[in-house]
C-alpha cells in the first residue's frame, strides 16, 4: 500500500506518472508539460492531493479515460476511495485519498 502524506511529492507523483507529464520551463517559471508539449499547470499550483479543483483532474484520467470504477466513501472519520478492484485507500481528505488509490491502481496495474 502507498503511504505518502498530501503534498509536493504525491502531487508530482500524480504529475508524471498518472498524467504522464514532465516539468518544463518558460519565462522563470516550471510548468508541467504534456506529451505535445503544451503547458498544463504551473508546477507550484497543481496540487491535486490538497485541493478539489485538481483532484477532479485525477478522477477523470482514471474513471473517464482508462475505464475504471470510482468509489469515494465517508467511514467513520476518514474517506476511503479506490479504482476498479484494487484495495481500498483511506485519508484525512478526500483529494488525498483519491490520489493514494489512484496510485494503488497504477502500481497494479505493473505487477
Amino acid at each position: 500500500m502507498i503511504d505518502i502524506p498530501a503534498g509536493r511529492e504525491l502531487d508530482e507523483l500524480i504529475a508524471t506518472k498518472l498524467m504522464g507529464w514532465e516539468q518544463g520551463e518558460s519565462w522563470g517559471s516550471a510548468y508541467w508539460v504534456d506529451s505535445d508539449g503544451c503547458i498544463r499547470f504551473e508546477i507550484k499550483k497543481f496540487k491535486p492531493s490538497l485541493y478539489w479543483e485538481d483532484m477532479r483532474l485525477v478522477v477523470e484520467e482514471m474513471h473517464g479515460r482508462r475505464g475504471y470504477d470510482f468509489t469515494l466513501e465517508w467511514y467513520g472519520n476518514r474517506y476511503i476511495s479506490w479504482f476498479g478492484s484494487m484495495q481500498s485507500v483511506g485519508a484525512d481528505t478526500a483529494p488525498h485519498a483519491i490520489c493514494l488509490a489512484a496510485l494503488s491502481a497504477l502500481e497494479g496495474e505493473s505487477e
